[in-house]
């Protein structure tokens, strides 16, 4: 996922992210607090159970997005460094 279709490839990702995939690693992408959202909202990110955004500009409402999806509440991990 790069350049200025970020936001429509996110989408698109979490819209076809297999059932049985369980660790995703989206570091560095660029991904900002909207498109965090977004992608926290899809409801094929329920499987999930390790995430790792890190080196993205998430912010407060971005974080706010991860804790509360109801999609994700069967993350056990969630690396958001830096």
């Amino acid at each position: 996922i790069q350049g200025d279709g970020i936001n429509r490839d996110l989408l698109l990702l979490a819209c076809s992210l297999p059932e049985s995939l369980r660790v995703l690693d989206l570091s560095s992408t660029r991904i900002n607090s909207a498109q965090v959202r977004e992608f926290a909202g899809a409801k094929a990110v329920f499987g999930l159970r390790m995430l790792t955004l890190s080196s993205n500009a998430l912010g407060n409402d971005g974080g706010t997005a991860l804790f509360t999806s109801p999609h994700l509440a069967g993350l056990k991990v969630l690396r958001l460094r830096y």
